[in-house]
Protein backbone atom coordinates (compact mmCIF):
# COMPACT_ATOMS: atom_id res chain seq x y z
CA UNK A 1 0.00 0.00 0.00
CA UNK A 2 1.43 3.57 -0.82
CA UNK A 3 2.02 5.93 1.96
CA UNK A 4 0.88 9.65 1.02
CA UNK A 5 3.38 11.19 2.98
CA UNK A 6 6.82 9.05 1.90
CA UNK A 7 5.67 8.12 -1.46
CA UNK A 8 4.45 10.94 -2.99
CA UNK A 9 6.62 14.58 -3.24
CA UNK A 10 2.94 16.33 -2.96
CA UNK A 11 1.09 14.26 -0.83
CA UNK A 12 -2.79 14.48 -0.89
CA UNK A 13 -4.98 15.20 1.98
CA UNK A 14 -8.47 14.08 1.94
CA UNK A 15 -11.19 17.13 3.14
CA UNK A 16 -12.99 16.24 6.45
CA UNK A 17 -14.87 18.75 7.02
CA UNK A 18 -17.75 20.22 4.57
CA UNK A 19 -18.05 23.50 7.00
CA UNK A 20 -17.27 26.89 5.66
CA UNK A 21 -16.67 30.25 6.69
CA UNK A 22 -19.40 32.61 7.03
CA UNK A 23 -18.94 36.37 6.78
CA UNK A 24 -20.49 38.28 9.71
CA UNK A 25 -23.36 40.14 9.20
CA UNK A 26 -25.58 40.85 6.04
CA UNK A 27 -23.41 40.94 2.49
CA UNK A 28 -22.59 44.65 1.31
CA UNK A 29 -23.63 45.18 -2.08
CA UNK A 30 -24.14 48.41 -4.24
CA UNK A 31 -27.02 50.76 -2.69
CA UNK A 32 -30.22 50.95 -3.83
CA UNK A 33 -31.02 54.06 -4.31
CA UNK A 34 -28.74 57.19 -5.25
CA UNK A 35 -29.91 60.52 -6.18
CA UNK A 36 -33.17 59.55 -6.37
CA UNK A 37 -32.91 56.43 -9.09
CA UNK A 38 -33.41 52.88 -7.47
CA UNK A 39 -31.31 50.53 -8.85
CA UNK A 40 -33.13 47.37 -10.68
CA UNK A 41 -32.50 44.30 -12.53
CA UNK A 42 -33.03 44.64 -16.47
CA UNK A 43 -34.22 41.43 -16.70
CA UNK A 44 -35.45 40.67 -20.54
CA UNK A 45 -36.66 42.53 -23.24
CA UNK A 46 -40.32 41.63 -25.06
CA UNK A 47 -41.00 43.41 -28.60
CA UNK A 48 -44.86 42.78 -29.40
CA UNK A 49 -47.20 44.42 -31.39
CA UNK A 50 -50.20 45.48 -30.63
CA UNK A 51 -53.68 44.96 -32.08
CA UNK A 52 -53.72 48.67 -33.33
CA UNK A 53 -50.38 48.03 -34.84
CA UNK A 54 -48.37 49.88 -32.31
CA UNK A 55 -44.70 48.59 -31.68
CA UNK A 56 -44.07 48.42 -27.93
CA UNK A 57 -40.70 47.44 -26.22
CA UNK A 58 -41.62 45.97 -22.94
CA UNK A 59 -39.44 45.94 -20.57
CA UNK A 60 -38.81 43.67 -17.57
CA UNK A 61 -37.48 45.01 -14.65
CA UNK A 62 -37.50 43.43 -11.10
CA UNK A 63 -35.35 44.97 -7.65
CA UNK A 64 -35.93 43.79 -4.54
CA UNK A 65 -37.88 46.05 -2.29
CA UNK A 66 -36.75 47.65 1.07
CA UNK A 67 -37.37 50.50 3.70
CA UNK A 68 -34.42 52.50 1.83
CA UNK A 69 -36.27 52.17 -1.74
CA UNK A 70 -39.54 51.79 -1.47
CA UNK A 71 -40.68 55.71 -1.68
CA UNK A 72 -39.74 55.59 -5.02
CA UNK A 73 -42.29 53.52 -6.18
CA UNK A 74 -46.42 54.49 -6.29
CA UNK A 75 -49.03 54.11 -3.47
CA UNK A 76 -50.01 50.23 -4.79
CA UNK A 77 -46.55 49.02 -4.11
CA UNK A 78 -45.62 50.62 -1.17
CA UNK A 79 -49.55 49.51 -0.20
CA UNK A 80 -48.28 45.72 -1.67
CA UNK A 81 -45.05 45.57 0.67
CA UNK A 82 -46.44 46.44 3.98
CA UNK A 83 -49.35 43.84 3.52
CA UNK A 84 -46.49 41.13 2.25
CA UNK A 85 -44.28 42.49 5.26
CA UNK A 86 -46.81 41.63 7.75
CA UNK A 87 -48.24 38.90 6.66
CA UNK A 88 -44.83 37.03 5.14
CA UNK A 89 -46.57 33.26 6.07
CA UNK A 90 -49.65 33.90 5.15
CA UNK A 91 -49.58 35.90 2.05
CA UNK A 92 -46.94 34.56 -1.13
CA UNK A 93 -47.68 37.65 -3.38
CA UNK A 94 -49.89 40.06 -5.01
CA UNK A 95 -50.39 41.03 -8.37
CA UNK A 96 -51.68 44.92 -9.02
CA UNK A 97 -53.65 45.48 -12.24
CA UNK A 98 -54.10 48.85 -11.79
CA UNK A 99 -50.70 50.97 -11.37
CA UNK A 100 -50.88 54.67 -12.07
CA UNK A 101 -49.18 55.76 -15.15
CA UNK A 102 -45.74 56.53 -14.81
CA UNK A 103 -42.91 58.61 -16.44
CA UNK A 104 -39.81 56.58 -16.63
CA UNK A 105 -36.12 57.75 -16.76
CA UNK A 106 -33.71 54.68 -16.95
CA UNK A 107 -30.21 55.90 -16.61
CA UNK A 108 -26.97 53.47 -17.05
CA UNK A 109 -25.36 55.03 -14.07
CA UNK A 110 -26.48 56.57 -11.30
CA UNK A 111 -24.32 59.73 -11.62
CA UNK A 112 -25.70 60.23 -14.96
CA UNK A 113 -27.21 63.67 -15.71
CA UNK A 114 -29.01 62.74 -19.20
CA UNK A 115 -31.17 59.29 -19.25
CA UNK A 116 -30.42 56.45 -21.33
CA UNK A 117 -34.06 55.97 -22.12
CA UNK A 118 -37.17 58.18 -21.04
CA UNK A 119 -40.49 57.79 -21.53
CA UNK A 120 -43.92 59.53 -20.17
CA UNK A 121 -47.28 57.88 -19.48
CA UNK A 122 -46.20 54.85 -18.96
CA UNK A 123 -48.66 52.06 -17.72
CA UNK A 124 -46.30 49.47 -15.93
CA UNK A 125 -48.01 46.32 -16.61
CA UNK A 126 -47.51 42.59 -14.93
CA UNK A 127 -46.55 44.07 -11.79
CA UNK A 128 -45.84 41.59 -9.33
CA UNK A 129 -44.74 41.69 -5.48
CA UNK A 130 -43.71 38.59 -4.04
CA UNK A 131 -42.00 37.03 -1.29
CA UNK A 132 -39.36 34.61 -2.56
CA UNK A 133 -36.45 33.21 -1.00
CA UNK A 134 -33.24 34.52 -1.51
CA UNK A 135 -29.72 32.83 -1.52
CA UNK A 136 -26.22 33.44 -1.84
CA UNK A 137 -23.36 32.64 0.18
CA UNK A 138 -25.00 33.18 3.21
CA UNK A 139 -27.84 31.60 4.71
CA UNK A 140 -31.28 31.93 2.51
CA UNK A 141 -33.77 34.18 3.69
CA UNK A 142 -37.21 35.58 2.43
CA UNK A 143 -37.05 39.17 0.50
CA UNK A 144 -39.80 41.14 -0.90
CA UNK A 145 -39.32 40.93 -4.88
CA UNK A 146 -40.75 43.76 -7.46
CA UNK A 147 -41.46 42.75 -10.78
CA UNK A 148 -43.18 44.75 -13.45
CA UNK A 149 -43.44 45.09 -17.69
CA UNK A 150 -42.96 48.79 -18.81
CA UNK A 151 -44.08 49.33 -22.15
CA UNK A 152 -41.83 51.73 -24.00
CA UNK A 153 -42.59 52.92 -27.69
CA UNK A 154 -40.53 51.30 -30.25
CA UNK A 155 -37.95 53.35 -31.43
CA UNK A 156 -34.13 52.86 -32.84
CA UNK A 157 -32.86 54.07 -30.04
CA UNK A 158 -34.88 52.65 -27.48
CA UNK A 159 -34.30 49.31 -28.94
CA UNK A 160 -30.43 49.49 -29.80
CA UNK A 161 -30.36 50.31 -26.35
CA UNK A 162 -32.75 47.59 -24.75
CA UNK A 163 -30.49 45.26 -26.73
CA UNK A 164 -27.06 45.85 -25.17
CA UNK A 165 -28.44 46.34 -21.57
CA UNK A 166 -31.02 43.85 -21.05
CA UNK A 167 -29.66 41.04 -18.03
CA UNK A 168 -27.93 44.19 -16.93
CA UNK A 169 -28.34 46.18 -13.56
CA UNK A 170 -29.82 49.67 -14.38
CA UNK A 171 -30.52 52.95 -12.31
CA UNK A 172 -34.59 53.36 -12.83
CA UNK A 173 -36.54 57.04 -11.63
CA UNK A 174 -40.28 56.79 -11.73
CA UNK A 175 -42.50 59.09 -11.09
CA UNK A 176 -46.16 59.72 -11.30
CA UNK A 177 -47.11 61.59 -14.36
CA UNK A 178 -50.33 63.31 -13.68
CA UNK A 179 -48.33 64.79 -10.04
CA UNK A 180 -45.82 65.44 -12.34
CA UNK A 181 -47.94 67.94 -15.18
CA UNK A 182 -49.72 69.40 -11.81
CA UNK A 183 -52.94 67.58 -12.63
CA UNK A 184 -53.04 65.66 -8.99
Amino acid sequence: MLDPAEDFENPVTRQTSLTTEQPDGPEEGPPSVVNGKTLMQFVRLRPTKETNGERLLRLEMSCGLTSENLEQFTEDIRQAYQMLSNNPKTLKGIDLANVEAQTVKIYEASDDDSPALEAAGIKPQRVSVTVVEETGSTAARDVIRLAMSLPVPQTPKAGAWALRMHGELVWVEMYDTQAGLGLK
